[in-house]
């Protein structure tokens, strides 16, 4: 977004369409590069590769508990390939509750308005009235975005994803109140002496939903879902997300015309305050955990390594 922006006061219509046409393709080349996961190489039959990965992701652990390691992944590979994911298997509370946990998770993270706001950054600036150049108001939002993003990458193994996203949901709260606080006092023209509330507003809710509630979603796909229905619910939740992104994004303008600014802002911000309580009560904290571990939290049978279980 920030990269768009800054472009847009720089640049015409075409120069931007062709910049921006040539990152996807030095993405894509990039991407080349990734370490491939054990567990997909292991699907593969690759298993010398499979435990070249894993001790490349497992740097500074002994090759005697990546060998263990990769024994039960291969076993949960095993298991998955053997027993193809079903609809009828979210019958199970192991894999339906974790499933639900990501549906929530989608529906908080957008329901909290973060499309509407990032798309009308600047339609929000020039609504407050604010003497600062809408355009240059939305390029600091999203450089703060950029930041806290960087920021949640060294803090996610540190704080835990509870703590993250705990916070990030209450900040965001706080900070969609004051907003609407603002666009409430400017209705009745005592917002004079507050005209920098807005900028305010939108960079630390930017920055807070970018520590938390933006990345981690999507990167506990891959830690709560079991391996043999993740990519089934995976794929799921993903259009969940985005069909609800669809919806919030379509209908801002009219939900802002129906019922204002303050109550607009103050619902978002009342789904960030139920966001809250959901991840305290049910999401668990899987810093530290093994996806095994992860998976005996919603009581699925412990995955034992290849041959063990044979000698039980």
């Amino acid at each position: 977004m920030i990269f768009r922006n800054v472009l847009g006061k720089l640049a015409d219509f075409q120069w931007i369409s062709f910049i921006c046409g040539v990152i996807p393709l030095a993405f894509l080349v990039a991407i080349l590069f990734v370490q491939e996961s054990p567990r997909y190489l292991l699907m593969k039959k690759k298993e010398a590769e499979a435990n070249k990965a894993l001790s490349w992701f497992r740097r500074k652990t002994s090759s005697q508990k990546v060998e263990e390691e990769l024994s039960i992944i291969q076993a949960g590979v095993t298991e998955a390939l053997t027993n193809k994911a079903k609809l009828s298997d979210l019958k199970l509370p192991f894999n339906l509750r974790p499933a639900l946990i990501m549906f929530a998770l989608m529906f908080f993270q957008q329901l909290s308005g973060i499309n509407a706001v990032i798309f009308y950054t600047s339609t929000i600036f020039s609504d407050a009235g604010s003497d600062m150049d809408p355009l240059d108001s939305a390029i600091i939002v999203n450089g703060m975005q950029i930041v806290a993003t960087l920021a949640a990458v060294f803090l996610v193994d540190r704080l835990g994803r509870k703590i993250l996203l705990t916070g990030s949901a209450a900040t965001m709260c706080v900070s969609l109140v004051l907003l609407g606080l603002f666009f409430l006092l400017k209705e009745k023209n005592k917002a004079d002496s507050i005209g920098w509330l807005p900028l305010a507003s939108l960079i630390i809710y930017i920055s807070a939903f970018s520590m938390g509630f933006g990345p981690l979603p999507w990167m506990m796909l891959g830690e709560l879902l079991p391996a043999k229905s993740k990519g089934l619910v995976a794929t799921m939740a993903t259009m969940f997300n985005w069909f609800l992104s669809f919806i919030v994004t379509k209908f801002y303008s009219d939900l802002l015309a129906e019922v204002g600014a303050p109550a607009c802002y103050w619902g978002f911000a009342a789904v960030c305050a139920v966001g809250i309580a959901f991840v305290i009560i049910f999401v668990p904290e899987t810093k530290g955990k093994t996806l095994d571990e992860i998976q005996e939290h919603f009581g699925a049978p412990p995955v034992l390594p290849i041959g063990e279980d044979a000698r039980k």
